[in-house]
């Protein structure tokens, strides 16, 4: 066996298993929000649809009715053309799925330095640099404004978990 990580190591890769649990968490939330924008989309266009057909066969006799439906659908379906939830809920999917693989893996170079199995300083330095290249790579996926106060509650909920996890 070999010496144990340093301490500026075990920091450098503590810091990135952070990192990549807050990305993690966030892009999923995020996911979240669009999956509830998409679910939203549906059922007022299914309340415009039910409106329709009740003014069509005379359950609803609001003269409006249809003016006003039209303006409702119109203007859900501008907007979802613009968010576009199903393709961000689409490309998020594929991101959460691969930052999964990368939390994984970082976790994995943690308990390495945890476990003091002799690996060299540079060899742990190599396998976290590649795990955030790649990590990065995968963030650069989707391209969507930053949220900062859902970025910060995930970040503290990401730092709550991992040191909970790895509490000694």
């Amino acid at each position: 066996m070999g010496d144990m990580a340093s301490d500026q190591t075990r920091i450098q890769v503590w810091d990135d298993l952070l990192e990549i649990a807050r990305v993690s968490r966030y892009f999923d939330a995020l996911r979240g929000r669009y999956v509830r924008w998409r679910n939203a989309v549906r059922a007022v266009l299914a309340l415009s649809g039910i409106g329709a057909i009740a003014s069509l066969v005379d359950l609803v006799s609001w003269a409006a009715l249809p003016e006003v439906l039209v303006a409702v659908v119109g203007a859900v379906v501008v907007l979802d053309l613009i968010v576009d939830p199903a393709t961000t809920v689409a490309k998020l999917t594929v991101v959460c799925t691969s930052m999964e693989k990368h939390e994984i893996a970082i976790r994995l170079l943690w308990q390495r330095i945890a476990a003091e199995d002799g690996t060299t300083d540079e060899a742990i330095q190599v396998a976290a640099s590649e795990i955030m290249k790649a990590a990065h790579e995968t963030a650069s996926l989707v391209d969507i404004p930053t949220h900062p106060r859902l970025n910060a509650r995930c970040a503290d909920t990401a730092y709550k978990v991992e040191a909970h996890r790895y509490a000694s």
